[in-house]
């Protein structure tokens, strides 16, 4: 029978262990490790009860508090467009520039909750990249839907003047322009194509990001998804609750 019961608190596998050695395998060189000697298996059970109970109550409480904080930034739950049933939040996020980059999209169809989607995973992408790509995949959807108006919303300044704006003149000059080459030339030719055909019906607008709008919070956190998961295609993300998605990690 053992002579000593080791309660970890805090190391690498909490529990009770019967032996020293068994403990510091646990604690040894782990950050942050919390652990005591109890001289019975019953006062060691006792307290190691005690123990996961405090850790239970504590997860609870951070988890409660990390979605108020979440739910507390959602100031404005979605930029409205008068007559439009359909509109497309769009996002990118990168991890280092270059680095793993992903697009994320948020998609509300008049009153329903919003079809949320990753995808488009580059490990050696950019910021903007990630935004032509998130646009370029709202351009399709826009194209594909049957709705006489589609709203488009981007955070990003770069990617709505590249498809929207500059390339007409990149295109009258043969796409060059003056100063150097067209920089993420084959996904602005692509997303201005569609673009320029459904321009007619299609409103691409720029959204300011991370300022509590919650179409452009989700699209953000669905684009951080997409770049950790490595996700090529698009996927639709399953989810019950709008603010346990905004309490994910933001780009």
């Amino acid at each position: 029978m053992a002579d000593k019961f080791y309660v970890v608190k805090n190391g690498r596998i909490p529990g009770i262990y019967a032996t020293w050695a068994e403990c510091l395998r646990q604690v040894d060189k782990f950050s942050g490790a919390v652990y005591k000697s109890y001289p019975s298996k019953d006062e060691a059970e006792d307290a190691f009860r005690s123990t996961s109970s405090t850790l239970i109550s504590t997860a609870a409480k951070t988890a409660s508090k990390k979605r108020a904080n979440a739910a507390s930034k959602i100031d404005s739950p979605l930029i409205s467009t008068d007559g439009i049933r359909l509109h497309i939040y769009c996002d990118g996020a990168c991890s280092g520039n270059p680095g793993k980059s992903g697009s994320g999209l948020a998609i509300y169809e008049d009153e329903k909750m919003p079809v949320l989607m990753y995808g488009a995973a580059d490990v050696m992408g950019t910021n903007n990249t990630a935004e032509l790509k998130a646009l370029l995949r709202a351009l399709e959807l826009a194209n594909d839907a049957q709705h006489e108006k589609v709203a488009i919303l981007s955070d990003s300044k770069y990617s709505i003047e590249c498809v929207v704006n500059w390339a007409y003149g990149w295109k009258k000059n043969g796409w060059t322009k003056k100063g150097g080459d067209i920089k993420n030339l084959e996904l602005i030719q692509i997303a201005h194509t569609i673009y320029d055909g459904i321009k007619d019906k299609v409103v691409i607008s720029h959204v300011r990001g991370h300022a509590g709008v919650e179409g452009n919070e989700l699209a953000d956190r669905m684009a951080v998804i997409a770049a950790s998961n490595g996700n090529s295609v698009f996927i639709q993300y399953a989810y019950e609750s709008i603010v346990d998605v905004i309490a994910l990690s933001a780009g």
